[in-house]
């Protein structure tokens, strides 16, 4: 595969699961990918887009405090031209469409292969 990512992109991730936001950490380290900030707390979220400048934002949907379905036009709203990738393990078409509908770029079911996601991030960084 002879693709490659805009390393220097900074991405947050947002995830409850502990085990899954620092596997992904990990992963998009392994694409070369330096600029990466976790957040397991969808609360956080906001202030952090507001702090800092990102490219991209990884974003789970199911989580407890503030949805990622609910965060997406906060954090669109916020950052106008931001990419939002879905990731969850949900594979509703309805929640789909909805979050694709209100600007999400894309929507991963987890699991997903490392090409899929790559391509995603690839795909939406080129948008940027």
């Amino acid at each position: 595969m002879n693709q490659t990512l805009d390393t220097d992109a900074h991405i947050l991730i947002v995830d409850d699961e502990e085990h899954f936001l620092n596997s992904l950490f990990l992963n998009l380290r392994s694409m070369g990918i330096r600029n990466v900030t976790r957040c397991y707390d969808s609360r956080k979220v906001i202030s952090l887009v507001k702090q800092k400048t990102f490219s991209l934002v990884l974003l789970d949907i199911l989580m407890p405090g503030i949805g990622g379905d609910e965060l997406l036009p906060q954090i669109l709203q916020e950052c106008p031209g931001i990419q939002v990738i879905m990731v969850t393990a949900s594979a509703e078409t309805e929640l789909a469409q909805s979050c694709l509908k209100n600007g999400a770029f894309d929507y991963l079911v987890k699991p997903y292969r490392t090409y899929q996601l790559m391509n995603s991030i690839q795909n939406a960084l080129r948008l940027e």
